[in-house]
């Protein structure tokens, strides 16, 4: 429905919730052509938004991971970290971790907080649980979930990787790859909606990021994926649902 200029009139536009895609934008800019757009990143213990990064064309696809806009710069008097499965603070790449004024005082059940809200350095951190690229211009890059890299086959496999990679192809609209148990440890089943696609095609894209041992099991299109209570797509209600598949 976003046809040319058919939201001409709208000036800013706002991007929260999943990860932005860069096509998406792009789309999005075709219909409502004089709109700023921005993206806002930013989990709920945080008070929502903490980080924004203005859309900028070319420069923003370069700066992005896997096809999805930056998340930006976090906000002026907060302070951010990159933490990496070791422990290790990083320059580079790792689990985000937050401190500022906008951090939550807990959850209701205090239990919960342990393992999310933590001391270092004396400051109190809030760990998000997403993992994200430093760019050398300053800007923050969503990676994916902390959890979202699964071993097959004792290959590390980041699935928001393949994601990307099958999006590519034409006619998918939007890809999710999820892990489902087997007798050798994991094997992987992509999700994707938009038109139907044949497996070899796929398969195809995907061995260019993925060697042949540790390649998907099955493609499954679908009219739409199923969302949980926040509006975003439900990761875990997939998983169920791949394991419920015969392969």
């Amino acid at each position: 429905a976003l046809e040319k200029g058919a939201l001409d009139g709208v000036r800013w536009s706002f991007f929260g919730g999943e990860a932005l895609r860069c096509q998406d934008v792009m789309d999005w800019l075709v219909a409502a052509p004089g709109s700023r757009v921005e993206n806002l990143y930013g989990p709920t213990e945080f008070s929502i938004g903490i980080c924004w990064h203005r859309w900028a064309g070319e420069e923003s696809r370069r700066r992005g991971v896997n096809g999805t806009v930056p998340i930006g710069k976090v906000h002026a008097g907060h302070e951010f970290r990159l933490v990496t499965e070791e422990g290790e603070v990083s320059s580079v790449e790792g689990e985000l971790w937050l401190t500022g004024l906008q951090i939550s005082t807990g959850y209701l059940d205090a239990a919960q907080n342990e393992g999310r809200f933590v001391v270092a350095d004396g400051r109190r951190w809030y760990r998000t649980g997403d993992r994200v690229r430093a760019h050398a211009e300053g800007d923050l890059a969503y990676v994916g979930r902390m959890d979202s890299q699964v071993k097959v086959h004792a290959w590390r496999v980041e699935l928001a990787e393949v994601d990307h990679v099958v999006r590519e192809c034409d006619g998918v609209r939007d890809a999710v790859t999820v892990p489902r148990p087997a007798a050798h440890g994991n094997e992987l089943v992509v999700f994707y909606t938009g038109r139907e696609v044949d497996e070899t095609v796929l398969a195809d894209g995907v061995r260019a990021v993925l060697p042949h041992s540790v390649l998907p099991r099955r493609y499954v299109r679908l009219e739409q994926f199923p969302l949980n209570p926040n509006r975003k797509v439900d990761r875990l209600a997939l998983r169920k649902l791949a394991e419920n598949m015969t392969i």
